[in-house]
């Protein structure tokens, strides 16, 4: 996959701190801020057509909005960061419709770049930086697969129903072929079916239900990464009985409850167990705020956990309290109070130029962090490695410049908006590998 941000039309991905010579946006992330707004637009939110042959200023854009505006990334403007940005997957895309294995529909594409305006920054959720076939999958009817069992493909898009691309090591072309049905083998990589996932033990296994035989979690719960409020009932597995059972209920007992073994009794979805270590048990509780226990990340939203000592000589809870002053204990930013940043887990000031950092929001403002904090630096201005730092762009020749966009000649993979130069040539890996 590239290792630039790649979008079209929403997404969820973090970036990386500015380096010298050859900062991009990386791969892995989660959801930003609730912003409600994208790119600088106002007002009623236009759902017209998009041909394919508009698409890339769109995924461009949207990709910017959403880098900007739900993950404050530090770009000196728009049109920085769409400097910094290509269109990744797009080409596969053009030769997919052009070959008859997928339709597009421009009229379904204009209403998913304007409900991913509505809501830039809950559009999805991926765990890895997406392609523009796995972006459009989040919009129905957006693109029709049309290729049967063993037709030739470069992505899942252009597979029928029940059907996935199969590459050898990410290669294209790949051929359409059948996903691996329920306690069927999963562990060689081979996707489950829809509705599906993989447990511990590399079977497919569909979700279970209360009574259900299981061996392990993985068997009663495949829904690790579900996060939103329609997610299926948390069940757990009794592995003294080897059944799926319900997770407890609030007030119920939870965690090592008298004759139970790993793993542990659960509570069920929007609770927590309130066990001050593994082997305690507890009472499954609501997240809550200020003053009330937790033992981890399990506070209400802008409240974090102080004082849990799980391997004190006396273990104990912590309680949930408001963003950190000055001296505060913390383990991110949003423990902190406005105006100060998280850093060695204590809330402070922001770090002075020089000052040891590990990610751009520990400095102040105007710098960005490259091991130290550094003056941020942009396309144009003087790059010297020892104070300043290129942000989302590299040094080249005493002058911070855009990263090189696919099919540009290169040297080296920092040269490269997506981090890949194969062959002298900078190379979009999102869809196919190289």
């Amino acid at each position: 996959m590239a290792a630039a941000l790649a979008l079209g039309l929403g997404f969820v991905v973090a970036c990386g701190s500015a380096q010298q010579g050859g900062s991009s946006p990386g791969h892995a992330g989660t959801a930003g801020s609730n912003s409600s707004a994208a790119g600088g637009q106002s007002g009623a939110v236009s759902s017209a057509p998009i041909p394919l042959t508009d698409l890339c200023p769109v995924f461009v854009g949207d990709l910017c909005a959403y880098l900007s505006q739900c993950l404050g990334e530090k770009f000196r403007d728009i049109d920085q960061c769409k400097a910094e940005v290509d269109c990744y997957g797009l080409p596969e895309l053009q030769a997919a419709a052009a070959k008859g294995s997928v339709v597009y529909d421009p009229s379904q594409v204009g209403q998913c770049h304007a409900r991913f305006l509505g809501d830039p920054c809950n559009f999805a959720f991926f765990l890895f930086t997406p392609d523009i076939f796995q972006v459009l999958s989040h919009c129905p009817n957006t693109i029709t697969p049309k290729l049967t069992a063993g037709g030739a493909c470069v992505s899942n898009g252009e597979c029928s129903g029940g059907l996935y691309c199969k590459k050898d090591q990410g290669k294209c072309p790949g051929a359409c072929a059948p996903f691996a049905a329920s306690g069927e083998s999963c562990a060689d990589g081979t996707p489950c079916s829809p509705h599906s996932s993989c447990n511990s033990r590399g079977l497919c296994h569909v979700a279970a239900k209360v009574g259900d035989t299981c061996k392990d979690a993985s068997d009663c719960d495949g829904n690790i990464l579900c996060l939103g409020d329609d997610c299926p009932t948390q069940l757990y597995c009794d592995a003294n009985v080897g059944v799926c059972k319900l997770g407890a209920s609030e007030g119920m007992a939870c965690g090592a409850v008298a004759g139970t073994s790993v793993p542990l009794v659960e509570c069920e979805r929007g609770l927590f167990c309130d066990a001050v270590f593994i082997d305690k048990v507890g009472t499954c509780r609501k997240r809550g705020g200020a003053g009330t226990p937790c033992n981890g990340s399990v506070c209400s939203t802008g409240f974090h956990c102080v004082g849990y000592q799980p391997l004190a000589a006396t273990p104990q809870l912590g309680m949930c309290a408001g963003p950190g002053a000055t001296g505060d204990a913390c383990v991110g930013q949003a423990d902190c109070a406005a105006g100060l940043v998280c850093s060695s887990y204590l809330c402070g000031a922001p770090l002075a130029l020089g000052a040891g950092c590990t990610q751009d929001a520990e400095c102040g403002p105007g710098t960005a962090c490259d091991t130290v904090c550094k003056t941020a630096a942009y396309p144009g201005d003087d790059c010297t490695p020892a104070t300043s730092t290129c942000v989302f762009s590299r040094c080249v020749a005493g002058k911070c410049a855009n990263h090189l966009k696919v099919g540009a000649s290169c040297a080296a993979d920092t040269d490269c908006t997506t981090q890949r130069c194969v062959g002298g040539v900078c190379t979009d890996t999102s869809v196919c590998s190289q």
